[in-house]
């Protein structure tokens, strides 16, 4: 296996693993989610077993977010929709079957429930938006070399170049995650941008200087760029801006040193 692919592998594992999405959140609008997918938001609170009651108890209610877009997790774990509500910091109170920054998290477990009473009715699907800061790793083998003017006035054809580039990420995140009682697939598109090691071959004809060419090489470059990332949960496809500096002997001959391109790739994250 050719060693440039094979760092490439070893970085694109080595990222799910180490990389994340942070200040990840769901903005979750509790009553257009009952009213357009049918599912309720429910409190659960469990008492311990005491001398009056030698067994557990649960104590299941509907409640309500009082209106507002609250902050939070939704996660899927042994069939139930569990909601971990960010902090509340302000004083609305909706009465008894409201949440707020009064509500004991003692024994207590927030979900949302789908009402699928029997395996004859459909399975059902809420689609809730989050947002997220995105951190991964990226590669991005194919480029195009946008058309350069060469100091001797000669003007180049755009090329389409393959070269190894591993490049930290980072960025904003806006998607939808699809929710069942199953689990939760997050589509998401990211803003942001990226910078790594990449290389650059060094062969007759990419000189700025014919009479500097002894021997074809090839050249760490220090490559970055904007980039925007279409992803399905931590996998996605990379569109990129960027330009690349070439190191080491006769780097600053290279034709293409500095100057822009337009790439494509794959993204890695670990995280929602």
């Amino acid at each position: 296996m050719d060693k440039r692919f094979f760092l490439m592998i070893v970085g694109l594992t080595f990222s799910n693993l180490s990389f994340s999405q942070i200040r990840f959140h769901h903005i979750v609008d509790e009553q257009k989610i009952q009213r357009k997918y049918g599912f309720t938001l429910q409190k659960i609170v469990t008492t311990p077993p005491s001398l009056s009651t030698p067994y557990e108890t649960r104590i299941t209610t509907n409640v309500s977010l009082c209106n507002i877009k609250r902050k939070g997790v939704i996660t899927v774990s042994s069939g139930q929709i569990n909601f971990d509500i960010w902090q509340i910091i302000d004083d609305i109170n909706c009465g008894a079957n409201g949440l707020d920054s009064t509500t004991s998290l003692k024994s207590t477990q927030i979900r949302f429930t789908d009402n699928r009473a029997t395996l004859g009715r459909q399975t059902k699907v809420m689609w809730v938006p989050f947002q997220a800061i995105n951190l991964g790793l990226n590669t991005l083998p194919f480029r195009y070399r946008l058309p350069i003017t060469l100091p001797n006035g000669t003007k180049t054809t755009g090329i389409g170049t393959t070269s190894f580039q591993l490049a930290l990420n980072a960025g904003y995140t806006w998607g939808w995650s699809a929710i069942n009682t199953r689990l939760i697939n997050n589509y998401s598109i990211t803003l942001g941008g990226y910078f790594g090691p990449s290389t650059a071959d060094l062969k007759s004809g990419v000189y700025k200087d014919p009479t500097k060419y002894v021997a074809d090489q090839t050249n760490a470059t220090l490559t970055y760029g904007a980039n925007l990332i279409l992803a399905r949960n931590n996998l996605g496809l990379v569109f990129a801006f960027g330009t690349e500096n070439a190191t080491g002997k006769n780097g600053e001959q290279w034709i293409y040193n500095g100057k822009p391109y337009l790439a494509f790739g794959i993204n890695t994250s670990f995280g929602k």
